[in-house]
């Protein structure tokens, strides 16, 4: 089993990401997270962080940028929404594969990123992964999932994510 080490994850995301702009209600932000090297940015559209995933991939990038990121990190395994219907703010979650087709957990955070503890309405997932989020960091209290996309997480889990798997 494939486990990003939770404390890493969440203390490295939170130093990373500390610099980026705090969350308000009228600021949209786009950012990704390596759930194993636990490299990331934000952006102000999804079009960039598009731009510098597919950057990481190529030869002449990753030298450049090796200090951001894991040559590896280069599947996208879930995104995260601030509004229903995937919109508003997002995160994107990279690793170096997707999921198997095991039950068990093969990528999770502990703790969500920077500005993004209790943000979540919707979410989509990538690369034969489903999502499950849950109201407590740890892994612990209410959750929502295993499921593939949620365009709305419900009333219980809206805007309470604080952890996050992926099986």
């Amino acid at each position: 089993t494939r486990l990003a080490p939770a404390a890493v994850v969440a203390v490295t995301a939170t130093a990373l990401l500390s610099t980026s702009p705090a969350h308000a209600a009228d600021t949209v932000e786009h950012c990704w997270l390596d759930v194993e090297t636990s490299a990331g940015q934000c952006f102000a559209t999804y079009a960039e962080v598009l731009a510098q995933l597919d950057a990481l991939e190529s030869e002449d990038s990753q030298e450049s940028l090796s200090d951001l990121v894991s040559p590896a990190a280069s599947v996208v395994i879930g995104q995260v929404f601030e509004d229903a219907s995937y919109g508003g703010s997002s995160y994107t979650f990279t690793a170096s594969s997707g999921c198997d087709t095991n039950a068990d957990v093969d990528w999770q955070v502990s703790s969500m990123p920077s500005g993004w503890n209790d943000r979540v309405t919707s979410f989509k997932s990538f690369n034969q992964c489903a999502t499950r989020i849950w109201s407590d960091t740890g892994y612990s209290g209410n959750s929502y999932g295993f499921v593939a996309n949620s365009t709305n997480v419900g009333a219980t889990m809206n805007d309470q994510t604080s952890s996050i798997q992926w099986n």
